[in-house]
């Protein structure tokens, strides 16, 4: 899922005085993105297929909710998220695996949770714990109208990774 600029302008400030307080590397506005699906290397000659697949993934639009941070210890990740399960977003992302693991593409193990986020440091200094959390200020909810998801290409850059914008698909 891709937000609005406003949307992604607003966390990537977040991620900012984040990096003030914990350090790592903030995520940019324009790199700001909600994770469906990761299919890892996928040649080109496959895309046309992936096309074809998210334009049959029918799901209804929906508004995401920001209103958690969380932090991976495991691979020095700081995160913005959800504190309710969202139903349409689940379903969204239900729909879009079934589609792309049946049709042979690599996608998250079964059974593994879905759990939505948005990157907003990468590479926190070792030693951080949870507990660095509270030096955060709590952020406002944020609301994030979604009525569309994107296929992008990942590209890699000296400092973080671009992504080109493939294809957009409605939701209804």
């Amino acid at each position: 899922l891709w937000p609005s600029p406003e949307l992604a302008s607003r966390l990537a400030d977040l991620a900012q005085v984040a990096a003030g307080k914990l350090g790592g590397r903030p995520t940019s506005a324009e790199t700001i993105h909600l994770t469906l699906a990761f299919l890892g290397d996928t040649a080109v000659s496959r895309v046309p297929k992936l096309h074809a697949l998210a334009r049959q993934v029918r799901a209804g639009a929906f508004i995401v909710n920001i209103d958690r941070l969380g932090y991976w210890q495991h691979n020095r990740l700081f995160w913005a998220g959800c504190n309710e399960r969202h139903e349409q977003l689940a379903e969204l992302h239900g729909r879009l695996q079934s589609a792309l693991t049946g049709a042979g593409y690599p996608v998250d193990p079964p059974g593994r949770p879905f759990t939505p986020h948005v990157t907003l440091l990468r590479k926190l200094p070792a030693g951080t714990t949870a507990a660095k959390l509270n030096e955060l200020p709590v952020p406002e909810r944020l609301s994030w109208p979604c009525d569309r998801f994107v296929l992008v290409q990942s590209e890699p850059a000296s400092r973080e990774h671009r992504y080109r914008l493939l294809g957009e698909y409605p939701l209804a």
